[in-house]
C-alpha cells in the first residue's frame, strides 16, 4: 500500500511540475515576435559579437558595450547557427534559457527544500514578471541565474550525499563557469566561502567529512576562472572602467562615508514590495518584484522562518545568499536595480514558498486547503497582473518604443513586406554602426539595399534612377535640405501606432534622372570621395555668429571606416578659427555613384577681427588623424570666403 502512494505521489508532483513548466514555457514564447517591440542596442552589440564568434573570432571576453563576459555570446553563436542570425532566435535563445532557469532552480530547491517549497517557488518563477523579463530579452544577464542554480544544486547534493570527488568537481566547474555569465556573479565565492565557514563553526563533523570536497570545489573553480581573470587583471584591465566608474558609494564608503551605501540598500531591500526598478527599459517602472501585498507579505514570514532555522545548513545558505547577491545592486547607483540584483533571482520566491508549505505542514486538513487555495490564488493573481502590465501596459510606453527602436522594427517589418527592390535610404542616430547592425538582424530578406545618413544635416541621392527614404519619427529631418534636393520625393506609406495615432515612420519614392551627372569632373578627388561643388550659403556673418556652407561628394569607390570631412575657416596664418568635422553617412553601405550633400555650420567666435577668411575642406581618418590628399599632393582643397564684418 505505501509502495502504491508513493508511486502516486511521485506521478502527481511530475504531473504538477511538468504544469508549471508548460506554463513557464507560455510565459517565455508567447508573441516573443512582438514583445519586447523591438533590439535595444545592447542586444545588437551582443548578437553582432555572436555573429563575429560564427565567423572565427574566439575570445575570452569581448571589449563591446563597456564589456561581456562571453558564455550567452557563445550559447547564441550556435543557436544562430542553427536557426539564423535574426531577432527571433535571439530571443528564443533567451527564452529558452530562462525555462531551463526555471528546471534548475527548482532542482535545486527540491533537493534542499523538498518537493512542496520546489514545487511553489517554481511555479512563482514561472508566473513573475522579474525573471519573465529578462527571459525574453537578448542579453547575457540571463545565464547568471541559470548558471548559480546549477551550481548551487551540485554543491548540495555533493555535501548532503558525501559524493565522490568526481561530483564536487562537476561542482566546481559550474562555479568557474558562472563567472563567464554577467559580472553580479563575482560576489558568490563570498556567498560560499561565509556558508564553509559556518559549516565549520555550528557543524563541525559535516564540515570534517566535507572539507575536502569543498577545497577541491574552489580549486576547479579557480582554475576555471583563471583566464578571465588573467585577461581582466593582466591583459586589459580597463576593460571594465565603467563597472569601476558605477562604484562611488563603494568608493565613499571604503573612504569612510557608509551614507551612500547604506542609503542605497534601504532601497534595494525595498524593490520586493515597495518600489522595484524604476527604469523602463528593465521593468514597468517601479513595479517590485511582488506587486500585490500578499505575496510580499509572505515573503517576509518566509524570510523569519529562515531565520528561525538558521541551524539547519540549506536555511543558513538562503540567509547568506540573499544579502551578498545583493550586493552590486547596494553599492552602485541606480537603485533597486533588477540587472544588478540577478543573482538573488534562483531564491527569493522560496521564501514565500517556505511560508505557504509551513502553512500546509500539518495534520490539519483545514490548513492544508487553506495553504493550496491561497497558493492557488496568488498564482494566478500574479499571473494575470504579469500579462496585464508585460504584453499590454510595457510595450506601449512610449519610452519602450524608443529604447527598443521599435521604429526600425516597424520599418523592417514594412520592407520585408514588400515586394519593391529599390535601394532605401535611412537617417537614424547610429548610422556607422549600431543602425546597419541593427536592421541586419531585423531583416530577413537580403535583396534590398539600406545606407544610412543623419537628415538634419546631410542629404544622400541615389546612384540608381530611385531611392526609397524612411524618415523615422524620432526627430525631424531638415525641412530646408529636404525641400531643395528631396521635393520631389513622394509619400509611399506613413506607419502609425494603432494606439495613439502617433506617427512611427513615413516612406518616401524619390525618381530621379541621372543623365548628365558622370560628366561632372569635380574640384578633386580625395580618395573614394570627389568633391563635385561647393555653396557658401552664408557668407558674410558677425562675430559670434554662424557661418553655413555645403560641399557635394560623388563616391567612386569603397569609403573606408572611420571617415571623417574637416572643414576650416582659416587667416593668412592658416590656423583654423573655425571648424567642422564629421561625416553623416554610414561609409559601409555607400557605393559608386551616391551623391553626398553634406551641410557645415559653425561658429565664428566672438573678437574675431573684420576681414575675409580663407575655407578649406579636406578629407581625413579620425582613428589616426591621416588625411587624405588630393591628386596634386595637397590635403585640402580652397572652398573661397567667409566675410566676417
Amino acid at each position: 500500500m505505501t509502495h502504491h502512494v508513493s508511486r502516486f505521489t511521485f506521478h502527481v508532483e511530475w504531473a504538477a511540475v511538468v504544469a508549471v513548466l508548460l506554463v513557464a514555457a507560455a510565459f517565455r514564447l508567447v508573441a516573443l515576435d512582438a514583445v519586447p517591440p523591438g533590439l535595444h542596442h545592447d542586444e545588437v552589440i551582443i548578437a553582432q559579437v555572436a555573429k563575429d564568434i560564427m565567423r572565427g573570432r574566439l575570445e575570452i571576453y569581448f571589449p563591446e558595450g563597456y564589456g561581456h563576459e562571453p558564455l550567452y555570446h557563445y550559447i547564441l553563436a550556435g543557436m544562430f547557427a542553427l536557426g539564423g542570425a535574426n531577432e527571433f532566435t535571439l530571443r528564443l535563445t533567451t527564452a529558452l534559457l530562462g525555462i531551463l532557469t526555471v528546471v534548475l532552480a527548482w532542482r535545486m530547491a527540491r533537493a534542499m527544500f523538498g518537493p512542496g517549497v520546489a514545487l511553489l517557488s517554481a511555479a512563482w518563477m514561472a508566473v513573475s514578471l522579474w525573471p519573465i523579463f529578462y527571459s525574453r530579452i537578448g542579453l547575457r544577464n540571463v545565464t547568471l541565474p541559470l548558471m548559480i542554480s546549477l551550481t548551487a544544486w551540485l554543491l548540495w547534493s555533493s555535501f548532503k550525499r558525501q559524493t565522490s570527488n568526481v561530483k564536487w568537481m562537476w561542482a566546481g566547474v559550474s562555479f568557474g563557469l558562472t563567472f563567464y555569465t554577467y559580472q553580479g556573479s563575482r560576489v558568490f565565492p563570498l556567498v560560499f566561502l561565509i556558508w564553509a565557514v559556518y559549516l565549520a563553526i555550528f557543524h563541525r563533523e559535516t564540515f570534517a567529512r566535507n572539507w575536502k570536497g569543498l577545497v577541491l570545489f574552489f580549486v576547479v573553480a579557480a582554475l576555471v576562472v583563471a583566464p578571465l581573470a588573467y585577461y581582466l587583471t593582466i591583459v586589459n584591465p580597463q576593460a571594465e572602467a565603467r563597472v569601476e566608474n558605477l562604484m562611488g558609494p563603494l568608493e565613499a564608503l571604503l573612504a569612510g562615508d557608509p551614507s551612500q551605501v547604506s542609503s542605497l540598500a534601504l532601497v534595494t531591500a525595498g524593490m520586493f514590495t515597495v518600489r522595484g526598478d524604476g527604469v523602463w527599459l528593465y521593468n514597468v517602472g517601479g513595479r517590485p518584484v511582488f506587486p500585490e501585498p500578499i505575496s510580499g507579505a509572505l515573503f517576509y514570514i518566509g524570510l523569519l522562518i529562515a531565520l528561525w532555522r538558521w541551524r539547519k545548513p540549506q536555511y543558513a545558505l538562503l540567509l547568506i545568499w540573499l544579502p551578498v547577491s545583493l550586493v552590486p545592486a547596494a553599492v552602485s547607483w541606480p537603485a533597486p536595480n533588477f540587472v544588478r540584483a540577478l543573482g538573488a533571482l534562483p531564491i527569493v520566491f522560496i521564501f514565500s514558498a517556505l511560508t505557504l508549505t509551513t502553512i500546509a505542514d500539518t495534520q490539519t486538513l483545514q490548513r492544508l486547503r487553506l495553504a493550496c487555495a491561497l497558493a492557488i490564488g496568488l498564482l494566478a493573481w500574479n499571473a494575470a497582473l504579469t500579462a496585464r502590465d508585460y504584453f499590454a501596459i510595457w510595450p506601449r510606453n512610449t519610452q519602450v518604443r524608443w529604447l527598443y527602436q521599435a521604429t526600425w522594427t516597424q520599418a523592417a517589418s514594412w520592407l520585408d513586406a514588400s515586394p519593391d527592390t529599390t535601394p532605401v535610404a535611412a537617417s537614424g542616430l547610429k548610422i556607422h554602426d549600431l543602425d546597419p547592425q541593427t536592421f541586419d538582424i531585423l531583416m530577413r530578406r537580403r535583396d534590398v539595399k539600406i545606407k544610412w545618413f543623419d537628415c538634419r544635416t546631410s542629404v544622400l541621392l541615389p546612384a540608381s534612377g530611385a531611392m526609397r527614404y524612411i524618415s523615422p519619427d524620432f526627430f525631424p529631418c531638415d525641412a530646408g535640405l529636404w525641400s531643395r534636393f528631396l521635393g520631389d520625393a513622394r509619400m509611399i506609406t506613413q506607419s502609425r501606432w494603432p494606439d495613439t495615432g502617433a506617427v512611427i515612420f513615413t516612406g518616401y519614392q524619390l525618381e530621379r534622372d541621372l543623365t548628365g551627372l558622370a560628366d561632372l569632373s569635380g574640384l578633386g578627388a580625395f580618395g573614394p570621395l570627389t568633391l563635385s561643388k561647393s555653396e557658401v550659403t552664408r557668407p558674410t556673418v558677425t562675430p559670434g555668429g554662424e557661418a553655413e556652407l555645403l560641399t557635394f561628394w560623388r563616391v567612386t569607390g569603397r569609403v573606408p571606416a572611420p571617415t571623417a570631412i574637416f572643414v576650416h575657416v582659416a587667416g593668412n596664418d592658416g590656423k583654423p578659427l573655425a571648424q567642422w568635422d564629421g561625416f553623416d553617412f554610414g561609409e559601409a553601405q555607400l557605393e559608386p555613384g551616391d551623391e553626398l550633400i553634406e551641410r557645415h555650420r559653425f561658429v565664428i567666435l566672438p573678437g574675431t577681427a573684420p576681414g575675409a577668411y580663407r575655407i578649406v575642406v579636406g578629407v581625413y581618418n579620425p582613428a589616426t588623424a591621416k588625411r587624405l590628399t588630393l591628386p596634386s599632393g595637397d590635403d585640402h582643397a580652397d572652398l573661397g570666403t567667409v566675410n566676417v564684418q
